[in-house]
């Protein structure tokens, strides 16, 4: 298997049944069927924006269905998605709702506030409109995503490489419906093919 290129969101989507719901937010729900397509959209959408395979993206915003198809588009392009906490009211240039910056070497484009920052962007909401794209093989130990930072300086954050969706086989039955209030927990779960309750209101990162 190791020699085999894969991708891990295209892995994670297949845990579940297609008609299972995967992500419940709310009063909204999305099938594993309608999050993979969905998914797919989203990949098309980071690549018309120029992200490249490999290269490193942060997102930032509510824990919510689209944070987590953002982040999940961006691995399935071979894109390495860096989740961020969500922007504070003040921060200047920020549009909320989901937002993201290329690598560090396109993202620091113009000024906030006389001195150089983060070029931030909206994610787009509406994706029903592109077409999908195929995953990206990549090489097992490729980097897929970092995980939250525990802290305000990026304290303990990992990565994880496309591998990481082989790992355990979905049980079903088994903790059939997971909250998660983080990505990596997020990820867990639709590793094991259960329903993750995302929490939208999670907390921030202690400064």
């Amino acid at each position: 298997m190791d020699d085999e290129r894969i991708n891990a969101a295209a892995l994670l989507l297949a845990r579940g049944a297609p008609q299972r719901p995967a992500l419940v937010c709310g009063r909204r729900s999305v099938s594993y069927a309608e999050l993979r397509r969905t998914v797919a959209r989203a990949a098309t959408a980071w690549r018309q924006r120029g992200a490249e395979a490999g290269e490193l993206v942060m997102l930032r915003g509510d824990h919510g269905v689209d944070h987590v198809v953002a982040f999940l588009g961006a691995m399935w392009a071979g894109v390495v998605p860096v989740p961020l906490p969500p922007a504070l009211p003040e921060d200047a240039g920020s549009v909320h709702g989901v937002e993201f910056a290329l690598d560090a070497s396109r993202s620091h484009i113009g000024q906030v506030n006389g001195h150089g920052g983060t070029r931030w962007l909206a994610w787009p909401a509406e994706l029903a409109s592109l077409p999908p794209a195929p995953e990206t093989p990549c090489e097992p130990w490729a980097p897929a995503c970092w995980t939250e930072p525990r802290t305000w300086s990026g304290g303990d954050a990992l990565v994880l490489p496309h591998r990481f969706a082989l790992a355990l086989s979905a049980r079903d039955g088994v903790l059939a419906l997971t909250p998660a209030r983080t990505m990596l927990g997020t990820l867990r779960a639709l590793r094991r093919g259960t329903t993750v309750i995302l929490h939208a209101d999670a907390p921030r990162l202690a400064a």
